[in-house]
Order: C-alpha cells, then structure tokens, then sequence
C-alpha cells in the first residue's frame, strides 16, 4: 500500500478475481489491510481467510512474464 500511495504503480495479479481464482495456502495471519485498487480484495480475504503464496500460482505468473 505504501508503494501504490506514493509512486504511479499497478498491482499485478492482486485482484479479487485472482485471489478467488488461487489455490489456497494456509490461514492469513497479521492484521488486515486496505485494498483500495480493488476493495473486494479485502472482502475475499476476509471471507475466505486463507493466505495465497507466490509459489502457489508460479505458472500464472510466468505466464504473464513470458508474455510481455
């Protein structure tokens, strides 16, 4: 949140529809925090509460990499 406050940056794969879309990882942990790109982010998360890992969706991220 900081970065996107402060710089003219996107987040990159960080929407509801990706995070709903993810497999799940274990319990979110720390405190909750806004979304404002996409406030049904933090809805998602805090409804379905379960962490998603970079590791977890590696091929989707590749994906959008290697088509760049």
């Amino acid at each position: 949140n900081w970065l996107i406050s402060r710089r003219s940056v996107e987040p990159w794969r960080m929407s509801a529809a990706d995070y709903l879309a993810a497999p799940g990882g274990g319990p979110l942990t720390g405190r909750e925090v806004a979304t404002p790109w996409d406030p049904a982010l933090a809805t998602a998360m805090r409804e379905r509460g379960h962490a998603v890992h970079e590791e977890r969706v590696v091929d989707v991220l590749l994906a959008d990499w290697n088509g760049v």
